[in-house]
């Protein structure tokens, strides 16, 4: 790619990194243009020099050719993982049958209520699929158990145990950390983050940047773009990521969706492999 010199730049000096950003789009309409609204261009399609429903933008790709500047194009990975599961183990006969019995009568009650809306003309249909959708429902969506913290367990401590583990793993086995990415869907505190506390029970170094980085079941891959760019830009070498959930705390056991939560904590080191 080639374009006007950035301001500052100097022509004895190697060019700056170079970002390029790629919409992928497909045929059909947009499900993010919304009809009910007066007729308008997002700024992303405008830039891309298309609108409405003339294309359907499913990916947003940004490619960093900063590692060009830094000599070559570096392999970053995943060098070693760590895990924290606690001892007590929780299997579906937690729950007595008659609990489970109500939570398929309600699933059959919602069911009827959706039948009850559906044309005449359609009905013998849906009642097909009704039928294999009761046969079907596993309240418990495939599980067969899920590890349940005791009461004195924070999540911190499971973060640093699977921390732990993961810098055991690791081909170079030590604590040396430019950054420690965190996801805590429960925190130790309401008002404070888990990666300064995580940060001083591993003893990082004071250079290592620490910080909470939370999108519900998607933070891992947040986690792993950031941890890419801060090591292609130069900024970081080694990238420490920690996941952990103690959802047994909020789940309400007496309803169907609290059989899908369980407690642990995982570890990932990102660097360049």
């Amino acid at each position: 790619l080639t374009g006007p010199p950035c301001i500052g730049h100097r022509p004895d000096r190697p060019a700056p990194p170079v970002s390029v950003l790629i919409l992928l789009a497909t045929p059909g309409p947009n499900p993010f243009h919304d009809a009910t609204l007066p007729s308008r261009a997002h700024p992303v399609e405008k830039a891309a020099g298309v609108s409405g429903k003339a294309a359907q933008p499913v990916m947003l790709l940004t490619i960093s050719f900063s590692d060009a500047a830094r000599g070559g194009l570096m392999g970053i990975g995943i060098s070693s993982t760590g895990h924290a599961l606690p001892e007590t183990v929780r299997g579906n006969d937690f729950w007595s049958p008659e609990t489970v019995d109500g939570w398929r009568s309600m699933f059959e009650m919602q069911s009827d209520e959706e039948f009850a809306e559906i044309d005449a003309s359609h009905q013998r249909q849906f009642s097909e699929g009704l039928r294999e959708r009761q046969e079907l429902f596993d309240p418990f969506n495939g599980a067969k158990e899920r590890r349940i913290a005791d009461p004195n367990t924070v999540s911190s401590d499971l973060e640093v145990l699977a921390a732990t583990k993961a810098i055991e793993a690791a081909p170079k086995g030590t604590g040396d950390f430019d950054a420690l990415i965190c996801s805590t869907a429960v925190p130790d505190k309401m008002a404070v983050t888990n990666a300064s506390k995580v940060h001083d029970l591993l003893s990082l170094p004071r250079k290592c940047l620490s910080f909470n980085l939370d999108a519900a079941a998607n933070s891992f891959l947040h986690q792993l773009e950031v941890s890419r760019s801060l090591i292609s830009s130069g900024r970081c070498r080694r990238v420490l990521t920690i996941q952990s959930s103690l959802m047994s705390r909020l789940a309400n056991i007496e309803r169907p969706w609290g059989t899908w939560h369980g407690d642990g904590a995982t570890a990932a080191i990102v660097e360049d492999v």
